[in-house]
């Protein structure tokens, strides 16, 4: 008998030693298995060791890990005045910005989630007084609606900057001389000129 024949002969004897040994295997885990399936606690038991089997694997798909996370790009906030806010009304490829309480909040997903013509109407300008107008002209109480739109604000729109109102500061101090030339400057309380900001 050649070396060859007898590796053969082996490989065979084997092969065929590991499909009774598979056949043993499976009447044996068939002997185990078939009572669970038979029981409601066994059904019960496997429907749990399935669910959480599937619903770790996708999470491990779905969710990325802390480390794999993009890194957030960290803009200082913006400070626009009304004039500039304007221009952020979702036109020309720009993003829709809206402000609300002094803050200047992302419209762009709140407008493309939900097809609601009230995110048009405050674009690109200060939402406070536009709402305001709007509940009173149907004779509803503001302060409940208002609230609540900051609060859907603040849950679902990223505030991007702060809104700054534009006075010229140059003009408050400017200095007056009198008839004699002696320096007759006016203090003007800033308060007054600025109100509540």
């Amino acid at each position: 008998m050649s070396y060859s024949t007898a590796i053969s002969m082996a490989q065979s004897l084997i092969s065929n030693m590991q499909k009774v040994g598979q056949v043993h295997l499976a009447n044996a885990a068939s002997r185990v298995i078939n009572p669970i399936f038979k029981s409601t606690t066994g059904k019960m038991l496997i429907s749990f060791a399935i669910g959480y089997y599937v619903s770790k694997s996708l999470s491990k798909i779905l969710i990325k890990p802390a480390d794999e996370e993009e890194p957030d790009v960290f803009r200082e906030p913006l400070k626009l005045t009304l004039q500039q806010l304007s221009t952020f009304n979702g036109k020309n490829n720009k993003p829709t910005y809206t402000a609300f309480n002094g803050k200047i909040y992302d419209l762009t997903s709140c407008i493309m989630s939900r097809d609601d013509e009230i995110f048009r109407l405050i674009a690109g300008c200060d939402a406070g007084p536009v709402l305001q107008k709007t509940y009173k002209s149907m004779g509803i109480s503001t302060f409940d609606h208002m609230r609540r739109w900051e609060m859907m604000m603040e849950s679902e729109c990223a505030v991007v900057g702060y809104l700054i109102e534009h006075y010229d500061f140059e003009g408050l101090h400017s200095h007056q001389t009198d008839e004699d030339g002696e320096d007759g400057s006016t203090v003007v309380d800033l308060s007054e000129e600025l109100g509540e900001f």
